[in-house]
């Protein structure tokens, strides 16, 4: 069974949002749990934005290159792309 490319950045974003969100509910005093959402949210970016940055490298890439390819030829700075509007997109309520 293949997953479409969407499920595959966004199930595991959302099952570390859920897992962080648990994690602080259990150990948050009632008043600070306001900020479990923006938190739990900051967690996921910081987890799985890494992994997303590569993969867009990688399809944007001409043949087949592997992640220590794209890190020798990019440096750890390509594991930062977009991490910018995605901490936004989860952390600031609409």
């Amino acid at each position: 069974m293949h997953l479409p490319p969407v499920m595959m950045r966004t199930v595991p974003k959302y099952m570390a949002i859920v897992s962080i969100n648990n994690y602080l509910d259990e150990r948050l005093r009632d008043q600070e749990r306001l900020l479990k959402g923006p938190l739990a949210g900051l967690g996921a970016v910081l987890l799985t934005n890494p992994l997303d940055a590569v993969h867009a490298q990688y399809l944007q890439g001409e043949g087949r290159a592997s992640v220590l390819q794209i890190l020798r030829q990019e440096g750890l700075q390509v594991l930062t792309r977009g991490m910018g509007a995605n901490l936004l997109a989860v952390t600031v309520p609409i």
